[in-house]
């Protein structure tokens, strides 16, 4: 939808048009992921109008933050003219601190240019601190670039950022190899007055920030030192957005939750690993305005005991807002089941290992009578036994608008009512598209009913519904099964993951490929656990059909077991 707005908006339109000139056409806007996004100058006419001054301003501003991720395209629209590149440049260096697919290689020449332009912003009095700390910042003592990029930035990502660093003191110190043909490092002190002060300018210079991740060691202590230090910090964070913590730095977190407090009242997400409960984090919990999406991780107590901790302040605090948060993901949170009515606007719930080794079908009990209309992605994973039955009538009260069902268990006490789970869906949940979930091998019909009923299904992971997924893993066919998906699947059918005990023959694997082939449906990925049963030459049969265009991807998987 979004693309064919913005499509129309980049058309070419000449005011008043004259019909005996021909218009050309140089430039182009291609918004189909599929193709390489262009643009090129150009003019219409002798008299025409080039795009800049043919769009409103409103409407190009749009059209870049939709480009906010090819950051090749906004590159290119910073070059067409100096309002264009006045536009486009705030939106290219709001979220520097970033990588896609974040590797542990400190030597990214992209980490290096970005710090080096962040160096090159900063007042000369702070440079000439960087040298006499024994950094090198000489290459760039004098240099003013043309913007202040530090004014701009909205996100901070220590862990981004600390590797950044890392590849900014590895290209340097090459370099000073090269010039000066000797050794040079930087040893932690140096690299945390780096951190420390390319912070410290960040709350100085950007007007707000809108999302911080403390997701490294020890950045806990340099994001308090900053906003401790830095005058500027309050209004920075009072429209802080998003709030994630992974680490374990009580004083400082403690710190940072009361200072948050006091100025950050519209945090929307907060993703917190919590090792301890203090008073500040519940404080920061209960002023929140538009808090809507939670995630708790609880690492306060051992692996093998859930701790109520829930039920204390912060539970208070979570109650209180409960009708404004639309995610909730709790992960080893003994949480109490029967609480989940009051978030009756959840949109997703994601409940990780919520039970324990003790957890008897009275205390999944609760979870079965909770009614969440709104509800489009549920996922569920348990060490601890589970009941199907829990899960039949949770989704008869809250599966009319459920896209994504997940739910994985290794120790199903009632295995045989996996029918009865996949009736439920095929009744209650037509918009499905993703179901990642257990069924027997002699659930048939079952199953067709399901692909029948959710045509918009385009994603299936089987698990075999026993009591164990672990070694000795049973052995159940899936042969059966995989001829009712050949019947019955459709076109928008792209995964298919077949995952842990199945054993499925060459034929079964080939007549599938084969049916898709005859009805020229879209190609499709298949996937196979390493603890499945296949046939030797798996991998020839799918490099066959994906040559034909019938298969997208293929490869063997691997799904964590619950012991």
């Amino acid at each position: 939808m979004m693309c064919g707005v913005f499509s129309q908006l980049c058309c070419w339109v000449k005011r008043n048009p004259e019909s005996n000139k021909t218009i050309k056409t140089k430039r182009s806007f291609n918004f189909n992921k599929s193709f390489n996004r262009s643009i090129m100058r150009s003019s219409i006419g002798n008299n025409g109008y080039t795009m800049a001054n043919l769009l409103h301003s409103d409407c190009l501003l749009r059209i870049f933050e939709y480009l906010e991720e090819d950051c090749a395209t906004l590159y290119s629209c910073s070059l067409v003219d100096r309002y264009w590149c006045q536009t486009v440049i705030p939106i290219l260096w709001s979220n520097t601190l970033r990588i896609k697919e974040i590797k542990e290689k400190p030597e990214t020449f992209q980490g290096y240019l970005i710090i080096n332009t962040y160096f090159s912003t900063l007042p000369t009095e702070t440079k000439q601190l960087f040298i006499e700390k024994g950094i090198n910042l000489s290459p760039i003592m004098n240099y003013h670039p043309t913007f202040n990029y530090s004014t701009y930035l909205r996100v901070i990502d220590m862990r981004c950022l600390f590797l950044f660093v890392k590849s900014w003191i590895q290209h340097t110190i090459k370099q000073q190899q090269y010039q000066q043909n000797q050794p040079s490092s930087y040893n932690s002190k140096q690299v945390q007055f780096i951190l420390q002060e390319l912070l410290n300018h960040f709350f100085k210079n950007s007007p707000c920030i809108h999302i911080i991740r403390i997701n490294i060691s020890d950045s806990a202590e340099l994001i308090k030192n900053s906003i401790e230090q830095i005058p500027q910090s309050k209004k920075c964070l009072a429209n802080l957005r998003e709030l994630v913590s992974y680490w374990d730095e009580r004083q400082a977190m403690d710190s940072i939750f009361y200072e948050l407090s006091q100025v950050a009242l519209f945090i929307e997400k907060l993703d917190l690993t919590l090792f301890h409960i203090t008073v500040e984090l519940s404080s920061l919990i209960r002023v929140q305005r538009n808090l809507s999406q939670l995630t708790i991780c609880n690492k306060i107590s051992p692996s093998a005991h859930f701790d109520p901790w829930i039920e204390g302040a912060v539970g208070f605090a979570l109650m209180e807002m409960s009708n404004s948060i639309t995610h909730l993901d709790l992960e080893k949170e003994k949480f109490p089941l029967d609480s989940l009515s009051n978030f009756s606007n959840l949109v997703e719930l994601c409940l990780k290992y919520t039970g324990n080794e003790n957890f008897q079908q009275k205390d999944w009990l609760p979870l079965s009578k909770i009614s969440l209309k709104k509800l489009e992605k549920f996922y569920f994973e348990s060490k601890s036994p589970i009941y199907l039955e829990i899960f039949v009538d949770f989704i008869k009260n809250s599966g009319n608008n459920l896209r994504h069902i997940t739910i994985h268990g290794c120790q199903i006490c009632d295995p045989e009512k996996s029918n009865s789970l996949l009736i439920s869906i095929a009744e209650n949940c037509h918009l499905l598209k993703f179901f990642d979930g257990p069924i027997r091998s002699e659930n048939i019909q079952e199953l067709g009913k399901l692909l029948d009923s959710c045509s918009n299904l385009s994603e299936l992971y089987l698990h075999p519904s026993t009591s164990r997924c672990f070694s000795p893993v049973p052995r159940m066919n899936f042969d059966l099964l995989f001829n009712e998906i050949t019947i019955k699947s459709k076109n928008d059918l792209e995964k298919l993951a077949i995952v842990h005990g199945w054993k499925i023959t060459s034929n079964s694997l080939e007549n599938f490929f084969e049916s898709r082939k005859r009805r020229s449906f879209k190609p499709i990925g298949f996937y196979w656990e390493s603890s499945c049963i296949v046939f030797k030459g798996i991998s020839n049969i799918c490099q066959k059909y994906e040559n034909l265009g019938v298969v997208q991807d293929f490869k063997q998987i691997y799904y964590q077991k619950h012991y």
